[in-house]
């Protein structure tokens, strides 16, 4: 008790102390107000700790930070898009609206993620995935971003074999008319990758365009996809403008032997010089051994630059039966026809 006593006393002389000298009075108050704000402050700080789905806090003016506290909320932010849809697809058999509509805002880069999502899972689920690459227009949005680092042809091509739609074949070759160059060759990487023969109409009609299409982009996807595509040009060629007739024929040349050589041949016979030309070159790249005659027959025609291809195609198909039109051709007054006949006829000394 006078323990007590005594500090009572104390402590009532030290507040009379500072209560009579002004100075020490104010820092006392000053010293009392931080005690107190860092009091305060740690009350705030443990309440926030022991209740970490209090409201967000802003940072600067744009970050927004929720606290997680759960394994669910990790995957809810955190996860990638195609371990979302794997993680649904073995609870739903249906892409549930909150996962389609993030496949949408996050378009067309979300392609990759759904093609992934696809080559994991089976069963309606993997169906409904495919429907909604279709229903979501996804093909066209991603070959829109074509060219850029991020965006391969490649991925493209994978999601139309997992969803084949003959609608976007059109929006695929328009990619040629693009006036970037990397662009271009994506298209081109693309429509070799597909190797689709429905989009071979699109490629002849292209090929007639060529104020909008560079003929040689065209040209390219055709000959990679081979046989069909020559089959295609053969049968179009009679109807073909005799204007752009040439250039069929050049592509025609630069495919693998196998495919009708008819309207190739009666394109010998056309009015055009050109045509004629293109027609005798296409036959002797595809070393054409039964279009000799009527290659034989060329070696007259009242054009330098025709009586020039037949001397080389006859060159390129080396029977033998050709030589006395390439001795003839030798003599000719035109000196390319005269080169390319006697380099004709050395090829003939060589193989011997």
């Amino acid at each position: 008790m006078c323990i007590l006593y005594k500090l009572i006393e104390d402590i009532s002389s030290l507040w009379y102390g500072i209560h009579t000298d002004d100075k020490l009075f104010v820092l006392s108050v000053v010293v009392v107000g931080i005690l107190a704000l860092i009091l305060l402050l740690m009350v705030m700080f443990s309440s926030t700790r022991k209740n970490p789905r209090m409201a967000s806090t802003v940072i600067d003016n744009s970050t927004t930070f929720v606290p997680v506290d759960s394994e669910k909320d990790t995957e809810e932010i955190f996860l990638p898009l195609a371990d979302k849809l794997l993680v649904e697809s073995t609870q739903y058999e249906v892409v549930s609206p909150g996962l389609r509509k993030k496949i949408r805002d996050q378009m067309p880069g979300s392609l990759s993620d759904v093609l992934l999502a696809i080559n994991k899972i089976h069963g309606p689920y993997r169906n409904d995935l495919r429907n909604t690459i279709g229903e979501e227009r996804m093909l066209t949005a991603y070959a829109q971003s074509l060219g850029q680092a991020d965006y391969q042809p490649y991925t493209l091509a994978a999601a139309w074999h997992e969803c084949p739609d003959p609608t976007v074949l059109l929006d695929f070759v328009e990619l040629l008319t693009s006036r970037e160059e990397a662009v271009q060759m994506a298209a081109v990487r693309l429509l070799i990758a597909l190797n689709e023969p429905q989009s071979l109409t699109y490629l002849a009609s292209a090929l007639l365009q060529p104020h909008r299409y560079v003929p040689a982009r065209v040209a390219e996807v055709l000959v990679a996809m081979g046989e069909p595509a020559a089959w295609l040009l053969c049968y179009l060629l009679p109807e073909i403008p005799g204007e752009s007739r040439p250039l069929v024929l050049s592509v025609l040349g630069q495919m693998q032997p196998g495919y009708p050589l008819e309207q190739v041949i009666a394109c010998l016979y056309d009015a055009n010089e050109q045509t004629r030309r293109a027609a005798a070159a296409a036959l002797g790249d595809v070393k054409a051994v039964s279009a000799l005659n009527e290659l034989c027959a060329l070696a007259t025609d009242t054009d330098w630059s025709v009586r020039s291809a037949v001397a080389k195609a006859l060159g390129q198909i080396g029977e033998p039966a050709a030589l006395h039109t390439l001795k003839m051709l030798a003599e000719d007054t035109a000196w390319m026809v005269s080169i390319n006949a006697r380099d004709a006829m050395r090829r003939f000394t060589h193989d011997e």
